[in-house]
């Protein structure tokens, strides 16, 4: 569902794109011959006037807008329906060893850092997790389809972009350092 969505808004903007390159299509052309680059053909449907073309390039563009709209809306569904489920199996699990906990844990520790510890922990699940995981699916899925829109558009691209890509994506991990005094 991310690639769809990124794909249906990297298709909204390609539209465009092809749409406003049209009107300045003879002086492109030579430029972008030389870069190799897919140069679509000027005419994709007889019109019988000007109207007709605009309306024929809107009515793309708002199937285009729709499709992304669409995927937006499946996408961000799912994902709240994953995330009350990973947040019910958090939770249960949670619960599970607070029960299982012997007496002497409740006598030395109070209620309230109890109940202030399960509520943080519900918190992040429930907010934090699915916006962090629902930004960075949609940014390496957008990375993907502009890569993969770049190699169809001009192909010799990808002759600088993969090792690039590849360096990119093997280096170690960025972790924080571990904080210097314990939670009180």
């Amino acid at each position: 569902l991310l690639v769809a969505k990124s794909g249906a808004a990297v298709g909204c903007q390609g539209w465009v794109a092809v749409w406003t390159g049209k009107a300045s299509s003879p002086a492109r052309g030579n430029a972008t011959a030389a870069l190799g680059a897919y140069e679509p053909s000027a005419a994709y449907a007889p019109f019988a006037n000007a109207h007709d073309e605009t309306m024929w390039y809107i009515s793309i563009y708002a199937l285009l807008s729709l499709a992304a709209l669409l995927f937006v809306l499946v996408q961000q569904l799912s994902c709240v329906a994953l995330s009350i489920k990973a947040s019910a199996r958090v939770h249960a699990q949670a619960f599970r060893a607070i029960s299982r906990a012997p007496l002497s844990f409740f006598e030395t520790t109070p209620t309230g850092r109890i109940l202030a510890r399960f509520g943080n922990d519900m918190n992040v699940v429930d907010t934090m997790l699915m916006k962090s995981l629902n930004q960075s699916g949609s940014q390496f899925c957008v990375l993907i389809v502009v890569f993969v829109m770049n190699v169809c558009l001009v192909p010799w691209l990808v002759v600088f972009s993969l090792p690039l890509f590849v360096v990119c994506t093997r280096r170690p991990p960025h972790r924080a350092p571990p904080c210097p005094c314990p939670p009180s």
